[in-house]
């Protein structure tokens, strides 16, 4: 084969690479792909919209998080093993509970608190399952959020679950 000939073919597979997107170079096609699977950092930027996302429990009422009753979301990321209850659940997955007054009569009453679960990337917090947690008011002004210990003590209880009671939200 001519030097000419193999030039030819070195460029033809060159230009079929950049074509295909081979380039290592995050375009729109592979943006998504290459994407984190968790937040790296912990915001309440991140449970802002959760109303968008599948709720899963609706009404129930226990003593965890004041005694409230409690509806509670989950992203898209984390709603599979929210409702099969297979753990550990994947990295970005987010679980949201609104905690309602209890009226007497067992009424719903105002929203009174949000309390939420981020799983983060492996090593985060890995005694306490790499969740982070976030609570917050309703209207997202007064808030904790990280590695809150009054949350991870809680939530130890449930270990082999990944940290998450998921024996209260069936």
């Amino acid at each position: 084969m001519s030097l000419k000939a193999s030039a030819a073919i070195i460029a033809f597979v060159l230009i079929s690479c950049l074509a295909a997107g081979c380039s290592g170079r995050k375009t729109a096609g592979n943006a998504e792909q290459s994407a984190p699977q968790a937040p790296t950092e912990i915001s309440v930027e991140l449970i802002k919209g959760y109303r968008d996302w599948q709720r899963a429990v609706a009404n129930v009422n226990t003593d965890a998080h004041m005694s409230a009753i409690k509806d509670v979301y989950v992203n898209d990321r984390g709603i599979a093993s929210f409702r099969s209850g297979e753990v550990p659940f994947p990295a970005g997955s987010i679980i949201v509970k609104e905690n309602f007054e209890f009226l007497s009569g067992g009424e719903k009453g105002a929203l009174m608190a949000l309390t939420a679960m981020v799983k983060m990337n492996a090593g985060y917090h890995p005694e306490g399952g790499d969740w982070a947690y976030i609570q917050t008011d309703p209207g997202f002004s007064e808030t904790t959020l990280g590695k809150v210990e009054k949350c991870a003590s809680c939530h130890a209880a449930a270990a082999n679950k990944d940290f998450v009671f998921l024996s209260r939200s069936k």
